[in-house]
């Protein structure tokens, strides 16, 4: 590149996706090695299989949320030379980068989040809605609903990126848990006895008797290509990085699956002040 830069000639734009690619993935597994030798070093020893299973499982995660924003890249790219106003278009790609930033983000916090904030369910339950409906265009086709019942603020202590990351994951499998159109997935948002909660209620399938404890097992599925890891990263997220509690059953409409959430409530002042 520095020769083509050196004769006047430009780079070779058709190269820029595979250049994009490869960096991200050397990035994600460089990451990765350093994320396994902080843990080692902060507990003293290796990592058992279930956590192995685990990191392995959340690098997966990372890589197929990489997958959406690096297509679309990768296909503006491809457009952008036939364009006339390209405006539209490098305003999708800034929202592509953008995604890429937290996804490295979150990268960088799983381990070991920073400082905590007051954060409002509701916003974070709203966030996940609004990604899902325009990454699943097909939801609306289906005649599926993904709604949010917020009446009141439910501000918790938390780290917005990883609480963001664990909620999108609990919205996608009740996602994957419809098994028909017409179909609802509801996100509530309460307080009570000093809590912050958020329950995803899905008329899906339901819990398969013959899953049992296992749900929050890492790589633990029972849909088709599944990865199993929307419930472990959830509950690591919630329970091992925010002192929280998620908890998984049926849903008292007598259809579908129940996820709660439940973080310590705060104010904005006090959040802040909380390592």
């Amino acid at each position: 590149m520095v020769e083509a830069a050196k004769s006047g000639l430009q780079p070779n734009v058709s190269t820029l996706p595979a250049m994009i690619v490869t960096g991200l993935v050397a990035l994600l597994a460089a990451a990765l090695a350093a994320l396994i030798t902080w843990r080692i070093c902060r507990t003293g020893r290796n990592p058992d299989e279930r956590e192995n299973r685990f990191w392995t499982g959340v690098t997966r995660d990372l890589a197929h949320q990489m997958g959406t924003p690096l297509s679309a890249l990768m296909g503006w790219v491809d457009l952008l030379p036939h364009l006339q106003d390209k405006t539209s278009a490098v305003e999708e790609m800034g929202r592509d980068v953008e995604r890429l930033r937290v996804i490295g983000e979150r990268l960088g916090q799983i381990a070991s989040p920073g400082r905590f904030e007051a954060v409002d369910l509701g916003e974070v339950a709203r966030e996940a809605r609004d990604y899902y409906v325009r990454k699943l265009p097909s939801l609306a086709a289906s005649g599926i609903e993904i709604r949010v019942e917020s009446l009141a603020a439910a501000p918790a202590r938390a780290h917005r990126e990883l609480l963001a990351w664990a909620v999108e994951g609990l919205v996608r499998n009740a996602i994957d848990a419809l098994d028909g159109d017409g179909q609802t997935i509801t996100l509530r948002t309460a307080t009570a006895d000093g809590k912050a909660i958020l329950e995803i209620e899905d008329t899906g399938r339901g819990l398969p008797p013959e899953a049992g404890g296992q749900i929050f097992e890492p790589g633990f599925t029972t849909r088709m290509g599944g990865r199993g890891m929307g419930l472990p990263l959830a509950r690591h997220i919630v329970e091992t990085g925010h002192g929280g509690r998620l908890e998984v059953a049926a849903s008292p409409s007598g259809r579908g699956a129940l996820v709660r959430l439940t973080l310590e409530s705060t104010t904005v002042q006090g959040a802040k002040d909380v390592p």
